[in-house]
């Protein structure tokens, strides 16, 4: 972030596509001088895979329909950085990502972020689409990276890190 010479710079994974209008409905948030970050809708597109309609139906990187703020303790704790549109300056103000941590670099973004003070908004009208993994072995390791992010969050982060809860389609599943 050192080396952008832009008002906003927008973070997207590379296995991650816009559409020509997700910035321009995520652009508006900043007219509060207050918000770092506004993050889309991240979805999965339809496939024949019976893994890939289980992302399309119970992805955990979709915070679902409806527009948040997003801090721990709430209903949208956290927003998943494939792809996020940001203000520089903000993630400049805190050295951008913290590069030791193998997962979990996102929360810890967003928790930086709004105990210094900053916001963070979700907003799903607009959207991205994020392609699923396409093997078994690859879902169970993307799902294992994240568990592992656990204790170094909870040890930066005391207090803020929610137990478990799974929906119907993730309780079925490991049932």
């Amino acid at each position: 972030f050192a080396a952008v010479d832009t008002e906003f710079t927008a973070c997207i994974d590379i296995d991650v596509s816009i559409t020509g209008n997700t910035i321009s409905q995520l652009l508006p948030y900043f007219s509060d001088d207050k918000v770092a970050l506004v993050a889309p809708r991240v979805k999965s597109p339809a496939t024949t895979s019976v893994l890939g309609e289980y992302e399309v139906a119970a992805s955990v990187l979709d915070m679902g329909e409806t527009e948040a703020r997003v801090r721990s303790g709430t209903r949208v704790s956290y927003v998943p950085s494939a792809m996020w549109l940001c203000r520089t300056t903000a993630l400049r103000s805190l050295s951008g990502f913290d590069e030791s941590l193998r997962s979990g670099e996102d929360v810890d973004m967003v928790w930086r972020l709004t105990a210094a003070g900053w916001r963070c908004r979700y907003q799903p009208q607009a959207e991205c689409s994020h392609s699923p993994r396409t093997t078994l072995q690859k879902f169970v390791q993307q799902r294992m990276s994240y568990g592992e992010s656990a204790a170094p969050l909870a040890k930066r982060h005391p207090g803020k890190l929610a137990p478990a809860t799974f929906n119907l389609w993730q309780t079925s599943t490991w049932l």
